[in-house]
């Protein structure tokens, strides 16, 4: 599944619908699925699994990522204003830059 295809998923089918799929098809695997510079702002993201996911320059503001699965994540310089990770894993995760350069074209 090419990188528009998983953004949406996410977008339009929900977080249910992800994780099933990455249950079926990526089932213990820690290869990064690209979302570089995906555009998820202001989503109920509750309980997604982003693990091992590549969302360098990633637009995330106002998401809400409550008990979020990040293990392994890459959010270089993604934009994580005003995002909930109550409860988020994020073991791992490469938050490196995050805030300073959005990279997000609007």
């Amino acid at each position: 599944m090419a990188k528009g295809a998983y953004i949406h998923l996410i977008k339009n089918k929900g977080v249910d619908s992800w994780n099933k799929y990455l249950r079926k098809y990526f089932y213990g695997a820690s290869h990064a699925r690209d979302l570089k510079r995906a555009k998820l702002s202001g989503l109920q993201l509750d309980g997604i699994d982003l693990s091992f996911c590549d969302l360098t320059a990633a637009d995330l503001n106002k998401s809400n990522l409550f008990r979020a699965h990040l293990i392994g994540t890459t959010l270089i310089s993604s934009n994580l204003n005003n995002v909930d990770l109550s409860d988020a894993d994020i073991s791992g995760a490469d938050l490196s830059h995050a805030n300073e350069s959005h990279g997000v074209t609007h």
